[in-house]
């Protein structure tokens, strides 16, 4: 399955020791089109399961309005780095009341990311 890689994980604990994950995958993506990138949020709130365990519940929400094109975000072209499209290390995810804010950064135009940020209740 190449194109179920997860990346640019966060991590979050909130109101109720609710556990909250952010990241970025290719879920949507096929050779046909772009590099289709979505970033997610997924929630589990302990309750009868810790959620480590194989009863837990974890609830997913799609962060992006509209997936976007990876092979937008600017590349890394020096050796002495690994090579390859980047979108740099501004991801965050914070409790924030009843639910939790999430930002992460997305191309806006070729070469270049724009930050983006969200509250999921």
């Amino acid at each position: 399955m190449p194109n179920q890689q997860a990346f640019t994980v966060t991590l979050a604990v909130g109101r109720g020791g609710t556990v909250a994950v952010s990241y970025s995958d290719f879920r949507r993506n096929d050779a046909g089109a772009p590099l289709l990138t979505d970033r997610w949020l997924v929630r589990c709130r302990p309750q009868a399961a810790d959620c480590a365990s194989k009863g837990a519940t974890w609830r997913e929400a799609r962060l992006t309005p509209a997936s976007f094109d990876m092979r937008r975000a600017p590349r890394i072209p020096d050796e002495s780095s690994p090579r390859g499209y980047f979108l740099g290390e501004q991801t965050g995810l914070v409790a924030a009341g009843s639910g939790f804010a999430a930002a992460w950064a997305a191309p806006d135009a070729p070469g270049s990311a724009a930050v983006h940020a969200v509250t999921v209740r």
